[in-house]
């Protein structure tokens, strides 16, 4: 009885330590997005000529800070994803992960983080 009551201490401990270090999403709102351009590829090629992967600039604000981020997309951007929109996000170093409207967390490349004004 003794080393159940220990063993239910050690994993409630272990369970709490390791969902404390699990950062949650908080809320977010973007910015602006804007589209980039595709290079004009001088020259013949057997390339496609549209590329599968379109990139975008997402500016988004969350809490203090305004984050400036790549998004490499396959296909259309979310529609859901608008100027204006409250999104779910969270910060991991170097990359936003940001919720789409299923629920996925889609990843985009941190450019630069600067602080949000009032």
């Amino acid at each position: 009885m003794k080393a159940r009551s220990i063993s239910v201490i050690i994993v409630s401990t272990f369970l709490l330590v390791a969902f404390g270090f699990a950062q949650a999403f908080e809320t977010g709102k973007i910015v602006s997005i804007t589209k980039h351009t595709p290079k004009n590829v001088a020259g013949h090629t057997d390339a496609p000529l549209k590329a599968s992967v379109d990139d975008y600039d997402v500016i988004i604000s969350s809490g203090s800070t305004v984050y400036t981020t790549v998004y490499h997309h396959h296909g259309g951007l979310d529609p859901a994803w608008t100027e204006g929109k409250e999104v779910s996000v969270q910060v991991s170093g170097k990359v936003l992960h940001v919720k789409n409207a299923s629920g996925k967390a889609e990843t985009l490349r941190i450019v630069s983080r600067k602080p949000a004004t009032p």
